[in-house]
């Protein structure tokens, strides 16, 4: 019977043979020889002919994929697999050979063990630039041009490599017939990352051969968009939220980009242009498809999912119109099925699901009950997980929703303010958005705490960091104390010599311009050249001023005793037209 095998299939046996006998001989502890994740799938070679020459090389590193140790006598083992279906190593791609590998991926190995991730870095980034990609959770790599690895006998795609939409739209397009929902969720969440840059890549792009190439994403980008969407209802909790996260961080950067007044609807077929095409045409149409897939398993969704979920349509802009069977609304059936586990939510958690609220707030979703609740769960809280557990932006966006909301909670506020005050950390490590954002919260809110706005103005007078402030936080900065009668005569000195330094106040919107203007008046600190640099800056833009920017700018110049006659004069005419 032997003698009617053929060379080929006599040879594989002996490879066979051999394999069980290395792995014998090496380890107890050897991988299973046929592994559901050794071959994997790859349309982009699914029609390449397979030669004979390289096929006991491929069945060798890819059947039988076995551990790679480390060289004899070099004292460590670092147990990493090669593993890949198109031959051991692309020379095309790769130009290192396996013994050169080994050394490096040894080398790094004990770089980690060693806590030198600068130079392990390093040694990666070596690998990657010549077409070696590793993944140490599996602890395996691959030099054949592919970027993704097995996971539980199926098939994920590393989109993080991607350094391009194009990049990623290629690999998803290329398995689009055997793609995941979570494959799927991953491409979309690294398109809403490199969408910011691809938008400031693809400026002025143009060509008759780039055209010919953003024909073809287009259809990529529709074909994968159409995939998703035609299976959506079939999502479960995990990728469902991170897809709608996603889409509507996407949308979200569409918007920024259409009030910045972003051209890249004028790059035709850039990847910025297909997606806002994408996600301003249809984007209500999406949101309403992801909150119809939500519907039969909310009840299902842990505290992390459902705030993120919440916060999705918040950052999107879209209160979906979809009603339950009971009559209840989306954000009304997250509200119901969240109270029971705010005893699990996270800091993160509470912050991302009451400013979700808040946002909804504005668009007539109101859930006051609910952001109580939340409040009430975050005091009961000890004062030492409440400073530690909470980061600063995280402390920040939970008063200031509550302040936006007008729901009253002083209890959470107090708490707040004592824990911060009575801390001994300084505040150095709050951004200037966070400490503007937590004294405004604390005068909208009509909620007094002299200490803590003391405190806040000795950081930043230490820190001597106003000019990091944007002007936006400045306005708000100087608001909070002027609303709340706290005198900082030092601290509105400092912030004068800011927005008084040449280019500061270019941009700057007229409401933040008025409102500089009204909390010096009303503090009634007196500096003149400021007012005279906002006099100019408002004449600059005396267009852009609605009634109530206009009344505060003229009510401060007049409170302040500062006449400026051109300024009246310049707004003269829009004040008669209001």
């Amino acid at each position: 019977m032997i003698m009617s095998l053929s060379p080929m299939a006599l040879s594989i046996i002996v490879l066979f043979i051999h394999h069980l006998t290395s792995c014998y001989v090496q380890s107890f502890s050897a991988r299973p020889l046929f592994t559901k994740n050794a071959v994997q799938p790859s349309c982009r070679c699914r029609h390449q002919p397979t030669h004979q020459s390289n096929l006991l090389q491929s069945s060798s590193t890819v059947l039988f994929s076995t551990k790679a140790r480390g060289e004899r006598g070099s004292g460590r083992h670092y147990d990493y697999s090669q593993i890949g279906d198109r031959g051991a190593i692309d020379p095309s791609i790769c130009k290192l050979d396996s013994k050169e590998i080994h050394r490096l991926i040894r080398q790094r190995t004990n770089h980690r063990r060693s806590r030198d991730y600068s130079q392990a870095d390093e040694i990666l980034k070596e690998l990657n630039e010549n077409g070696i990609h590793v993944d140490d959770r599996r602890k395996e790599w691959r030099a054949d041009g592919i970027k993704y690895f097995g996971k539980n006998g199926r098939v994920y795609f590393r989109f993080g490599d991607c350094q391009t939409i194009e990049d990623a739209a290629q690999l998803a397009f290329d398995n689009l017939d055997s793609i995941s929902h979570s494959n799927l969720s991953a491409f979309w969440t690294t398109v809403s990352k490199l969408l910011p840059n691809s938008q400031r890549r693809q400026q002025g792009v143009v060509g008759s051969a780039h055209r010919l190439d953003q024909l073809q994403l287009t259809y990529q980008l529709d074909s994968i968009f159409s995939r998703t969407m035609e299976n959506i209802g079939r999502y479960e909790m995990k990728d469902l939220t991170q897809t709608t996260l996603a889409f509507a961080k996407i949308a979200n950067n569409v918007r920024k980009n259409h009030r910045r007044g972003g051209k890249s609807h004028d790059i035709e077929g850039s990847s910025c242009q297909i997606l806002d095409n994408i996600f301003t045409d249809q984007k209500r149409d999406i949101f309403e498809s992801t909150a119809n897939a939500a519907c039969p398993q909310l009840s299902q969704f842990d505290g992390r999912h459902l705030s993120n979920f919440a916060y999705a349509y918040a950052l999107a802009d879209v209160v979906p119109k979809v009603v339950f069977e009971d009559g209840s609304t989306l954000f009304g059936r997250i509200a119901n099925e969240s109270i029971p586990l705010l005893d699990t939510f996270t800091p993160q958690d509470f912050s991302n699901i009451v400013w979700a609220f808040t946002k909804a707030g504005g668009s007539g979703v109101s859930h006051p009950r609910f952001i109580r609740e939340v409040g009430d769960a975050i005091v009961s809280m000890g004062d030492e997980d409440l400073l530690n557990g909470f980061n600063e932006q995280a402390l920040s966006n939970i008063l200031w929703s509550f302040a936006k909301s007008k729901v009253s909670h002083t209890h959470l506020f107090e708490k707040v303010a004592g824990t911060i005050v009575s801390s001994s950390t300084d505040l150095d490590r709050f951004k200037p958005q966070a400490l503007a954002n937590i004294v405004w919260a604390f005068a909208k809110a009509e909620v007094s705490h002299p200490r803590l706005f003391e405190k806040v103005a000795h950081a930043i007078i230490s820190a001597d960091n106003l000019d990091k402030f944007k002007t936006q936080e400045l306005s708000n900065l100087l608001w909070a104390f002027a609303k709340s009668g706290i005198e900082q005569p030092h601290l509105f000195a400092k912030a004068a010599e800011v927005i008084t330094t040449p280019g500061i106040l270019d941009g700057c919107k007229p409401q933040s311009l008025s409102i500089v203007a009204w909390s010096y008046a009303k503090a009634e600190e007196h500096h003149p050249h400021l007012f005279e640099n906002i006099a100019k800056a408002a004449q600059d833009m005396q267009c852009d001023f609605n009634a109530q920017a206009m009344a505060n700018l003229l009510w401060a110049f007049a409170k302040a005793g500062h006449i400026d006659a051109n300024l009246f004069l310049s707004l003269a005419p829009m004040a008669t037209s209001l």
